[in-house]
């Protein structure tokens, strides 16, 4: 599988209209990630990478998956 690029998570977030700490609880990152992410200090691991760009493209169906998971955990 061809790398997955990095997100720019700030221009992600803010399209959605959040803050750091609601865009970390809806999707599952910590805060302090989301922080090291939008300032350049850490790099997401690929799969994670992957999933940001599928809350560029489906940011409710994302958020709706993880809910059923967390109901069903």
């Amino acid at each position: 599988m061809a790398d997955v690029p990095f997100p720019n998570v700030r221009e992600i977030r803010e399209s959605l209209e959040m803050t750091q700490k609601e865009f970390a609880d809806t999707y599952g990152f910590s805060i302090g990630a989301v922080r090291h992410w939008e300032q350049g200090v850490r790099k997401p691991e690929k799969a994670t990478r992957l999933m940001l760009h599928m809350i560029v493209l489906e940011p409710r169906a994302v958020k709706r998956t993880l809910k059923r998971f967390n109901e069903e955990a």
